[in-house]
Parts: structure tokens; C-alpha cells; sequence
């Protein structure tokens, strides 16, 4: 691959999982390939290259609002990842956990595949930071709950052509968030408890309603019947807020369909509006303040790495 094909390999994985730094090897030609479906707000990747280092520095993190639990399963070659202070070798059939919400770094000496699945931290009900003493641990797939995870893991990526598109991607991606939550419960991790069942249906109504440019707080609290101050501390349990959660929301939509091909010919202006965000001199600055750039640049750059790189293919 040339450099404008690594680049856009770079691109895709940042887009899917979050903002990364990729370097490949030092005078080794860089070869690589990069499969995501988007299943409801889940990505599930089969990503392949060769020797390559991939980090998320803290800069990268103030300036991309991502916030994923990570679940990779090595298939090929030595990977070792680095997070929280632990520095870990995975074999291929390991399995590891990680976290966008603080830095990593993954190196790759030789050939690799990665099956990775990245689940919104909102869909867990997991608090920032309560994964820290879990990640970037070698998890063997010898038996148990690791090996049912690892066995689905790789059902689900050699569907992957199949299931993008489905009728059934929310189904999927509700099995998919279940499947992280059991293997961190048996890591000894919990979800946030009492209000977690309330908080699971506000956020619920704030998704089916993000194109509805009145939804706030007050409107939220209306319809659930309880008050404005509860429904700040049922978001505050997984370190939000009712204005910053719809609005970033709203944003991941925009920027998912700036990134769809099938809409290339949509204006921008109505992408945004479809999402609730009308004002479009607003919705420009917004967008601008949240990835550093305009949203047709943002566009732009999708597009021509999507049309770069193949969905599938193994490094030679």
C-alpha cells in the first residue's frame, strides 16, 4: 500500500474506535485492512496489517469524545498492549479488555488480526475508571466465559457481510453489549446499580427522539415523571449530563452519516436537521469545537479513505 492508502487505513480505524496514531514499521511496507459494521451503536472490527504501533494519547482523547469499552480477540501474530500502569503480551485466542476514555497503546512486531468489539461506555452503566483494574490483562480462552465470548466473537466476524444492514443490528448489538457486561461481571466489575433501570429507559427515549429539536432536560424529566435535579443525578451516575449526552449523541449521528457513502449527496445542513440540530451556523461550531474540523472536511476525508481501502483481505 502507498502512503495515501495507510493513511486512510488510519482514518477508517479512528473513525470506527475512536482517534489513534498508527505507525507502521520502520522500511517495511506497510500492508493492511480494515471491516467494520456498525451494529446500532456497537462497532465490530476484523482489522489485519502488518507490524504497526496504534496509541490513543490523552491529547487525542481531549480532542475525540469517544468513549468505548474495548473487547479484542487476537487471531494472528504477538500483540502487546499497554494501559493503566500493566504492560501485557496476548497470544492469538487471547482475549483483553480496554478503555478509550484513557490512554493505550497496542504494538504488533509481526502480521496481525484483531477481532475488536467497541461498546458505549452509556449502554454498560459502568462509571468511568471502574474498568481500570481490569484492563490490559491477558484473558485466556481456555474455558468458560472467555471461551463462550471468544467463540462468539468469531461467529460474529465471519458473519460480518451478512449482518451489516440487518433488521436484526440492535438485537445484535444488545447481545453483544450483554456479552461484555458478562465477562466483566466476572472479572468483578458491576454495573452502576439502583438507578441503572430507569437511566437504561431515559436514555432509550433520548435516542428515538434525537431528531426532535425540543428534547431537553425538562421534557425528559416531564415524561418520565420525575424531577429535573433526579434526572441530573441519574446521568451523573455515568458521568453525564441530559444536555451533553443529547448532544454528543446527536453529533456521533451527524458524523456516522457524514461518513456514509449513500449519503454523499445529502447537504450537511439536512443531516444535522434530521438529528435535531437545526441551527446550522451553530451546528457547524459545535462540530468544529468537538473534532477539530468543519463538518465537510470531515466529510470530505471519509469518503475518499472509505473509497481507499477494502472491506476484507489478509496482509501479505
Amino acid at each position: 500500500m502507498g502512503e495515501r492508502e495507510f493513511e486512510a487505513f488510519g482514518i477508517t480505524a479512528s473513525q470506527a474506535f475512536g482517534a489513534v496514531a498508527v505507525a507502521p514499521a520502520v522500511g517495511r511496507e506497510f500492508r493492511g485492512s480494515v471491516q467494520v459494521l456498525h451494529a446500532g451503536d456497537v462497532r465490530v472490527g476484523d482489522i489485519r496489517s502488518s507490524p504497526l504501533t496504534v496509541s490513543r494519547s490523552a491529547s487525542l482523547i481531549r480532542s475525540d469524545d469517544t468513549e468505548l469499552y474495548k473487547l479484542a480477540l487476537s487471531c494472528r501474530g504477538r500483540a502487546i498492549i499497554g494501559q493503566d500502569g500493566r504492560c501485557t503480551e496476548l497470544r492469538p485466542s487471547d482475549l483483553v479488555v480496554y478503555d478509550t476514555t484513557r490512554p493505550y497503546e497496542f504494538r504488533f512486531p509481526g502480521h496481525n488480526r484483531l477481532l475488536v468489539v467497541g461498546i458505549p461506555r452509556r449502554m454498560l452503566g459502568v462509571p468511568r475508571g471502574l474498568t481500570s483494574s481490569i484492563t490490559a490483562r491477558r484473558l485466556t480462552t481456555t474455558g468458560g466465559t472467555s471461551r463462550v465470548v471468544a467463540s462468539f466473537l468469531r461467529t460474529v466476524h465471519a458473519e460480518l457481510d451478512a449482518l451489516s444492514g440487518g433488521a436484526n443490528e440492535q438485537r445484535l448489538a444488545a447481545l453483544l453489549a450483554d456479552m461484555l457486561d458478562l465477562m466483566l461481571g466476572d472479572l468483578g466489575v458491576r454495573r452502576t446499580e439502583l438507578p441503572a433501570p430507569m437511566l437504561e429507559r431515559v436514555l432509550a427515549f433520548c435516542d428515538v427522539n434525537l431528531s426532535d429539536p425540543s428534547l431537553s432536560a425538562s421534557s425528559i424529566a416531564r415524561t418520565h415523571r420525575v424531577s429535573v435535579r433526579y434526572l441530573h443525578k441519574l446521568f451523573a451516575t455515568v458521568d453525564e449530563t441530559p444536555a451533553g449526552y443529547i448532544r454528543r449523541r446527536r453529533l456521533e449521528l451527524v458524523r456516522r452519516d457524514l461518513a456514509n457513502p449513500e449519503l454523499a449527496g445529502v447537504p450537511v445542513a439536512r443531516l444535522a436537521t434530521r438529528h435535531g440540530l437545526s441551527d446550522a451556523p451553530h451546528f457547524s461550531r459545535l462540530f468544529r469545537a468537538t473534532y477539530g474540523c468543519t463538518p465537510g472536511d470531515y466529510r470530505a476525508t471519509a469518503l475518499a479513505a472509505g473509497s481507499l481501502l477494502p472491506r476484507t483481505g489478509t496482509p501479505s
